[in-house]
């Protein structure tokens, strides 16, 4: 059995994500969560393609996108060539592609120290035909940790793979469906940490614990934030943040039969905002 969340859990609530930065949430959560990794991350890009993408859940500190390698770059990774030269669609660890061959080239090695990324790492390809990976494509999640990840947590993935690549597969579909989002304006990783903090609800003094720095700068981050997303207050910067898709959308509520116990709850009068009050910032 899988340690921890089940390859069923993870399939329900990919099917009840209604948008990509949700289902990428609910995936990158749950990969990390079972494989023991701090942050999950998916790319995907065909070789000989300059249009890449890379995903992960909003919490992830990932460093800015004009910083990240491109495809080119990707391509000489030591996942990548394992996975190109072998053709392996199985989980695999980064120390094991090394031990049999596949090393770090010296730039490589650079990035790793720029992005301050921990050679700790686990790749999940989510390709259904080894000849996607022969050709240099990918498409898939790499797992990062701060200590070594352990074989077991292989074992544990690969248990749940057909799942994982399903619900891949169903991230995908979403992605294709999904109208085209307004541009949102480029936010920093300390900001887009704190849209994501703010959306669930917590106070500046909260942030500034969480994020280990004083209140004053998470009020200056808030002051740039709500410039770039043209709001006024944190409810108007999330509802903005959801509408530019840097924040998962709300969930739907269930229909609620008419004059229920639950639908004279849920009036106007009774109804309640889960972020703070005005004045407690």
């Amino acid at each position: 059995m899988v340690a921890g969340p089940t390859p069923a859990e993870l399939a329900v609530q990919m099917l009840e994500a209604q948008d990509v930065p949700t289902a990428v949430e609910v995936m990158g959560t749950w990969l990390a969560q079972v494989g023991g990794a701090a942050m999950a991350v998916r790319l995907s890009f065909r070789a000989g393609v300059t249009d890449w993408q890379i995903a992960a859940p909003a919490s992830t500190p990932l460093p800015p996108a004009e910083e990240w390698p491109g495809p080119e770059r990707f391509l000489q990774h030591p996942f990548t060539r394992f996975h190109r030269d072998t053709g392996s669609l199985r989980p695999t660890l980064l120390q094991d592609a090394v031990a049999a061959g596949w090393t770090p080239d010296a730039q490589t090695q650079e990035e790793y120290e720029r992005l301050r990324l921990s050679p700790h790492q686990l790749t999940i390809p989510t390709a259904r035909d080894p000849g996607e990976l022969r050709r240099g494509d990918w498409r898939g999640w790499v797992l990062v940790a701060e200590e070594p990840l352990p074989p077991s947590a292989v074992g544990r993935l690969e248990e749940g793979l057909s799942t994982i690549v399903g619900a891949d597969s169903h991230l995908g579909l979403l992605d294709r469906l999904a109208p085209a989002p307004p541009e949102a304006p480029p936010l920093t990783t300390r900001e887009r940490m704190i849209l994501t903090l703010l959306a669930q609800g917590r106070t500046a003094a909260a942030i500034a614990s969480r994020l280990a720095i004083s209140p004053r700068t998470v009020h200056k981050h808030q002051e740039h934030l709500y410039r770039k997303l043209g709001a006024v207050d944190r409810l108007s910067a999330v509802l903005a943040g959801q509408r530019l898709g840097l924040l998962p959308a709300p969930p739907l509520l269930d229909p609620v039969p008419e004059g229920s116990v639950r639908d004279r709850a849920l009036t106007p009068s009774a109804a309640a905002c889960s972020l703070p009050r005005p004045g407690r910032a």
